[in-house]
């Protein structure tokens, strides 16, 4: 709570030019529900600018891989990337667009009504009391033993969604792979991919793999089909 609350707060502080924050928290014996609003630019439309990217869509997929921010120069974009993985429900909704993770099943408790277009930006997230988890846990997930962020995890079919293009081409191959030489071990879930190209494959398990030989890929939650076709590319790919 400490760790979430602080990072979202200080990047609405910090990035959001805006003049005025509403920070709502509630709790039941259950879960913690925490919702941080301010006025200001919108957190895509800012990083969509700063990155020169083609729209919001894009920022929300270079966000959900970590290490991408509005302030490039003062800040690491660790933050929300981090605060989106030790929560249970993560929710930002700004003009329109949304970046979401966690498990969905949390989300009927949030009363924000969804038709509404927020002018600014909302951050909301949930935790489960009854957790687990720890966020030294989480950190070491994706963090070396010299504690260096350098692990991620790409959601494919995202692609699919918010790059608007099917997963066959060279093209979205690199724009899936785009600004990732800040990581050395990338994780790419496949999960509810039903085929991808052997364009598609090529590029990203021999071309850039040959490119970049300090990054590892590892490809999980593949069908058979999916499967398939990246050994057609590399017959010893390790595969998790």
């Amino acid at each position: 709570l400490t760790y979430s609350f602080t990072e979202i707060l200080n990047n609405a502080i910090e990035h959001s030019e805006s003049r005025n924050i509403k920070i709502s928290y509630g709790e039941d014996y259950f879960s913690i529900y925490v919702q941080i609003l301010d006025d200001g630019v919108g957190i895509f439309k800012k990083i969509k600018k700063n990155y020169n990217l083609k729209n919001e869509n894009e920022a929300i997929f270079e966000l959900k891989k970590g290490k991408i921010t509005s302030d490039p120069e003062n800040h690491s974009g660790e933050g929300i990337f981090f605060s989106s993985k030790v929560v249970d429900y993560f929710l930002i909704d700004s003009y329109n667009k949304n970046f979401y993770s966690g498990n969905k099943d949390y989300f009927y408790h949030f009363e924000h009504n969804k038709k509404e277009n927020i002018k600014g930006t909302l951050v909301y997230f949930i935790i489960d009391k009854n957790t687990n988890r720890t966020t030294k846990e989480v950190f070491d997930s994706y963090t070396d033993d010299d504690y260096v962020f350098n692990k991620t995890e790409i959601t494919v079919h995202l692609a699919e969604e918010y790059l608007g293009e099917h997963l066959i081409s060279r093209s979205i191959a690199r724009r899936i792979l785009s600004n990732i030489e800040k990581f050395k071990v990338i994780f790419l879930d496949f999960n509810g991919v039903k085929t991808i190209g052997q364009a598609f494959a090529d590029e990203i398990f021999r071309v850039f793999r040959n490119k970049h030989k300090e990054i590892t890929i590892l490809p999980i939650n593949m069908n058979e089909e999916v499967k398939f076709m990246i050994k057609r590319v590399d017959k010893n790919i390790v595969m998790e």
